[in-house]
C-alpha cells in the first residue's frame, strides 16, 4: 500500500491531547499534531471517551485570555 499524502483538502491538522494522571494527584498533559484523516480510526480503536467537552472559538479565546492574564499559571516546559 502506498503511503498517504497528508497534505491538502481532507487532511487538516488535529491536536491529540493525552492527560496522564500522576500518583501525587497531578497530571501530565501531552499534545501531538496528527492528520485529521486518522481521527476516525483513532476513535474506533480508543472507543467511547470517558470525558468530552467542546468550546466555541469565542469561549476558547476568552478562556485562554483569562488564563494568560493570571501571573504564574502557565509554565512552558519548566521541569521537563
Amino acid at each position: 500500500m502506498a503511503p498517504i499524502d497528508h497534505t491538502g483538502p481532507g487532511h487538516p491538522d488535529v491536536h491529540l491531547t493525552l492527560a496522564e494522571m500522576q500518583p501525587d494527584g497531578g497530571a501530565l498533559f501531552q499534545t501531538w499534531t496528527v492528520c485529521g484523516c486518522s481521527i476516525g480510526r483513532l476513535r474506533t480503536i480508543l472507543g467511547q471517551p470517558h470525558q468530552e467537552s467542546m468550546q466555541t472559538l469565542e469561549t476558547l479565546r476568552a478562556t485562554g485570555s483569562a488564563v494568560k492574564d493570571i501571573p504564574g499559571v502557565i509554565h512552558h516546559g519548566e521541569g521537563l
